[in-house]
């Protein structure tokens, strides 16, 4: 149980279940859903100890969707957060996380980095993002003020 998990790097990544502002649930906690596109990467993720959700098919036609969730924490290791915006990197900061709850992302790289853990009711391995780059969707009005600077 002692061997290093390595961090997950998925590229493209679908994000589902958006909580960054950690107020939908009540807890606190900033969370997120990535998919794991590949059944098979899946079931090797889950059987190493990492918490594969599954969402049934919404109809006969369609298959399972494999995702697992992520939490960004600030306090011991601050994640890496980037919004790409035309050919600029802006940091996104823990007090502005939460807006991309109501944005629509169009692409996300993300690395997500493991924290085994054990308890009398078992054991597993919980992810937390370490970094991520996301593209927003842009209206003409964003790229009309896109040289703005954001006044905290």
């Amino acid at each position: 149980m002692n061997e290093r998990i390595e961090n997950l790097y998925i590229e493209n990544a679908k994000i589902i279940n958006k909580d960054f502002s950690g107020m939908k649930w009540g807890n606190g906690k900033r969370t997120f859903g990535v998919i794991i596109e590949d059944p098979e990467v899946a079931q090797q993720l889950n059987d190493i100890g990492w918490q594969i959700k599954v969402r049934e098919p919404r109809d006969e036609n369609s298959l399972p969707t494999h995702w697992i969730k992520v939490e960004a924490r600030f306090d011991n290791y601050p994640p890496t957060i980037m919004s790409i915006e035309g050919n600029k990197k802006v940091p996104i900061s823990e007090s502005r996380l939460g807006s991309l709850d109501r944005v629509h992302i169009t692409s996300a790289d993300v690395i997500i980095s493991p924290s085994r853990w054990e308890s009398a009711l078992g054991s597993g391995i919980k992810a937390y993002l370490k970094t991520m780059y996301v593209t927003i969707e842009s209206n003409p009005i964003d790229a009309k003020y896109k040289d703005y600077e954001y006044a905290e």
